[in-house]
């Protein structure tokens, strides 16, 4: 049995959303629908300008749509990340957050459970859709979107780390996915 005393902080949650965004397999898919849209558009009016237009009109818009298209495919995390902590600061401001701030996380035999000051919430471990981990923490999916955080300064050692992971690994049978950035 693993326990863990946490403290989520907003840059946690943040770094979970970012991390979801671009490596979790719907975040994947959307990143790469949304780079690949503004070039599809961009080839669309540049064609219809070739088929109706004037050639040297057609060049310039064609270069002017991939310099526009590689910074936007550049600037796509950057992009994301300011809309993520927009939307949390907006959450914080209504005095809504979509995590408790405070809690204590509990690897049972059979189960986890995430115990904060307003619920106690119990997890089984055929429930757990992947695992992730991070170079600042474990996301732990029981569903496509939301996830347990567990922040790395929270476990005591690498030792005990590696333990968890190991316990994971074997109670839930889902191979643990390693993100470094």
């Amino acid at each position: 049995m693993f326990q863990f005393h946490y403290t989520i902080t907003d840059d946690d949650y943040i770094k979970f959303n970012l991390n979801h965004a671009l490596h979790s397999k719907i975040g994947k898919k959307t990143s790469f629908l949304s780079k690949l849209i503004l070039p599809c558009l961009f080839l669309c009016i540049a064609l219809f300008s070739f088929l109706y237009g004037d050639i040297t009109l057609v060049i310039i818009e064609l270069i002017e749509f991939i310099i526009i298209s590689i910074i936007w495919i550049v600037s796509y995390k950057k992009s994301v990340l300011r809309s993520i902590k927009r939307r949390v600061r907006m959450m914080k401001k209504s005095g809504r957050l979509p995590y408790s701030e405070n809690g204590t996380l509990t690897f049972e035999e059979n189960f986890i459970c995430d115990t904060t000051p307003l619920q106690e919430t119990k997890t089984s471990y055929n429930l757990i859709e992947e695992i992730y981990t991070t170079n600042e923490a474990i996301y732990i999916y029981n569903s496509a979107a939301s996830a347990l955080i567990l922040p790395y300064r929270f476990i005591e050692n690498q030792a005990v780390f590696n333990s968890l992971v190991d316990f994971l690994q074997a109670k839930t049978g889902k191979i643990i996915i390693n993100i470094t950035e």
